[in-house]
């Protein structure tokens, strides 16, 4: 179906569509970001004139695909392309488009798409028509507006469930500042049955751009007066924060600090790649932040686990000192209750607690040593002094005579 596509500026370009070794490609034009990209550093929704620029000229490259007898049938924020000035969205990704009959208006074959953005008709099994398409860019417009989809679900299986029963939340209740007419448009997209739609692409386009009471302006490009140099210095500090944290064992010592940290120099690549130089060394320095934390906190557990293994092997010095002394049996009940504060010690799962407990248990063995060698001692007394009293009395050991003298 691609092939049938030729040039139109909210379609992305293609120079070439052949085959080799048995395989089929097609060669596109390169295009720098994706309305996607954008939610990601708009988490909230996009600016309401930059959403519904986004997708005027989406409705517009739907209608010449339309036109053409195509239908896209995976319309979502991943598959718009924006170009790298901002000037103008995209259409892309027609790897499952497909040709209809515009008499009958139904594809050639069976569903296809991305669960979250289906029309019910197609969560139902069939192909869809133009009408599914528009669906699927309602549901686009809702997210680019409020941040996150329509219809809720934690699985695929839950969201086709909410489309099939056209359970959705109220743009009111995710973004209050969207304008009225563009809620009644939305609403009207995302009708369940496909004749309460808006029935074509250009139709909606239209809708759009009178709900906005303006022609439809490209959006332009956001003014910075960050140069590129800075936002490379930005970036550099945060990736070497990134190596230090990784030396220093965040990954396993403080994943979630350096998850968070990643995240951040993430988002400041987005912010780059869509020539937002100033958002994007606020997230690269937002990042190095992130990381230098993560990296404090891998080094000073690093550090309690270092004073936990000196507690442990010291410990143990001093348990093997008891046993030398047969503390064991010379001295039950100290040996014993230092053998329970170690065994409590290997079971504490917080290192600092642990760390003390292990101090203790080996306090306990030195008492037990002193008590094992008291013992002893005391057993030992007994027999010298009976060996010194037997010495005292024993009588004297005979004189040799002295030879007589001749």
């Amino acid at each position: 179906a691609v092939a049938a596509l030729a040039k139109h500026p909210s379609i992305v370009q293609i120079f070439e569509f052949n085959a080799f070794e048995g395989r089929n490609y097609f060669v596109l034009e390169f295009v720098g970001s994706s309305a996607s990209m954008l939610l990601r550093v708009h988490p909230k929704g996009l600016p309401i004139d930059q959403a519904t620029s986004i997708i005027i000229d989406s409705a517009e490259g739907l209608h010449y695909a339309h036109r053409q007898e195509i239908i896209h049938r995976d319309v979502k924020p991943a598959n718009i392309l924006l170009e790298i000035d901002g000037a103008r969205a995209k259409l892309a990704d027609f790897g499952v488009a497909k040709f209809f009959d515009p008499v009958s208006g139904a594809g050639n074959d069976g569903p296809g798409g991305s669960p979250a953005y289906m029309a019910p008709e197609v969560v139902a099994g069939a192909s869809g028509d133009p009408r599914s398409d528009l669906f699927s860019l309602g549901v686009t417009f809702y997210e680019l507006l409020c941040g996150t989809l329509p219809f809720p679900g934690r699985t695929a299986d839950e969201v086709m469930q909410s489309i099939s029963a056209n359970r959705h939340i109220p743009i009111r209740d995710r973004n209050p500042k969207v304008p009225d007419p563009l809620i009644e448009i939305i609403e009207q997209t995302l009708a369940p049955d496909a004749e309460q739609r808006i029935q074509t692409a250009d139709a909606f386009a239209a809708a759009v751009r009178g709900a906005m009471h303006s022609p439809k302006d490209p959006l332009a490009p956001l003014r910075d007066t960050t140069t590129t140099d800075q936002v490379a210095k930005a970036k550099v500090r945060a990736y070497k924060a990134a190596e230090d944290a990784k030396h220093a064992g965040a990954e396993k010592l403080a994943n979630a600090a350096l998850n968070e940290g990643v995240a951040a120099f993430r988002d400041g690549e987005a912010h780059e790649r869509l020539r937002q130089f100033g958002p994007a060394v606020t997230r690269y320095n937002a990042a190095r932040t992130k990381l230098n934390a993560a990296e404090q906190i891998a080094g000073q557990l690093m550090a309690e686990i270092r004073f936990l293994k000196s507690a442990q092997n010291n410990m143990l010095i001093a348990k093997k000192e008891a046993e030398a002394h047969d503390a064991a049996r010379l001295a039950a009940n100290e040996f014993a209750l230092a053998a329970r504060e170690e065994q409590a010690a290997r079971q504490t799962p917080a290192i600092s607690d642990a760390t003390l407990r292990y101090a203790k248990a080996r306090e306990l063995f030195k008492t037990a040593t002193a008590a094992a060698r008291k013992h002893a001692e005391v057993s030992l007394a007994e027999p010298r002094r009976l060996t010194l009293e037997a010495r005292k009395t024993a009588p004297p050991k005979a004189r040799k005579n002295s030879p007589t003298k001749r």
